[in-house]
């Protein structure tokens, strides 16, 4: 079974119309991936898409979110890609 995780947001955004107060992001497939550089520190950007994707939100929902409420859901990616997004993935 994916791993799931819910993180509370500092401020709603809307998502399909609806206001929302948390995301939910599914553990990332390895698909998710393929936008991902090998052997380089991610994007902000990619790592953004990525959000988009395993959350299900559009990314003009993504794109409302606070810097801070964005950071933690960067940091909570880290996690599933075994460690802080701002190191080189293991090759």
């Amino acid at each position: 079974m994916m791993e799931k995780i819910s993180i509370p947001l500092s401020a709603p955004v809307y998502v399909h119309g609806e206001s929302v107060s948390e995301i939910v992001l599914r553990e990332p497939l390895a698909g998710d991936l393929r936008s991902l550089p090998v052997g380089r520190p991610f994007d902000m950007g990619l790592l953004l898409d990525l959000a988009s994707a395993v959350s299900g939100w559009p990314p003009s929902a993504i794109d409302q979110l606070s810097v801070p409420d964005a950071l933690k859901i960067v940091e909570a990616l880290g996690g599933f890609l075994g460690g802080s997004t701002s190191e080189t993935p293991p090759s």
